[in-house]
């Protein structure tokens, strides 16, 4: 009788890997599991963090900053720290800018030079130098006008941060003067010639230094009343004993 054959088993182990018998399949199923270990759970976690990273709101600069109007110098003080959160809110970013707009107190800021880089808030910068000229007035933005005028010259502008300081500068020499005005300095300015730009400034500047300031109607009566000595603004009911 003849006896059936015993099929030859298949190698393995160590001469299974020698022979190379299936290797290829192998190899196969080692770069598939890999491939599903590494590259597919990479690619979901990226996204999954990408999609986490939309998900947080953005904060938005606002297209404005809002500022008070120009003070006087006994309601500096507190106008300044107003204008500082209203700086910093504006910018989106309130903690950063809050310490970005106080930079300009540092005192080794010596001149407008040392602030012109806007330093990540260019657009803010921009934005806040329009808004103080919008509250600038009188003696001082006529010199800010002369600073702006220069720069141009340039090819360059005056930022923010760069009038901010300068305004602080004039609020900090008006302050060493130590004298508050009252309504009895408004009634003793008088006009000398025809100058009428000079009693102007003056006015102006007394009105900083009161520590309350008249209505807008009395500080008109007093300006015209002040300036009508001036041969080409004199009313012609005013008389003479009147000057």
């Amino acid at each position: 009788m003849g006896q059936s054959k015993t099929e030859a088993p298949k190698p393995t182990g160590q001469l299974f890997s020698e022979w190379e018998f299936g290797t290829e399949s192998t190899t196969k199923n080692k770069e598939e599991t890999a491939k599903g270990n590494l590259q597919q759970p990479e690619g979901e976690t990226a996204k999954g963090n990408l999609q986490r990273a939309d998900d947080k709101p953005k904060a938005k600069e606002a297209d404005l900053i809002t500022l008070q109007g120009f003070p006087s110098v006994p309601r500096f003080k507190e106008w300044k720290k107003t204008f500082k959160r209203e700086v910093a809110s504006a910018s989106g970013r309130s903690k950063l800018c809050f310490a970005w707009i106080s930079k300009v107190d540092d005192e080794n800021i010596k001149g407008i030079e040392d602030l012109e880089d806007d330093d990540d808030f260019e657009s803010l910068n921009t934005k806040l130098a329009a808004s103080l000229h919008r509250i600038f007035h009188g003696e001082f933005h006529r010199k800010i006008n002369v600073l702006e005028d220069k720069a141009e010259k340039l090819n360059k502008m005056l930022n923010g941060r760069q009038l901010t300081w300068l305004m602080y500068q004039h609020f900090k020499t008006s302050a060493l003067g130590g004298h508050i005005y009252d309504f009895k300095d408004l009634c003793l300015l008088e006009l000398k010639g025809d100058n009428i730009q000079g009693l102007v400034n003056d006015f102006e500047a007394t009105i900083e230094g009161m520590d309350d300031v008249p209505k807008d109607n009395v500080l008109e009566w007093f300006l015209f009343i002040s300036s009508s000595t001036a041969n080409n603004l004199r009313p012609p009911w005013l008389c003479t004993s009147c000057k």
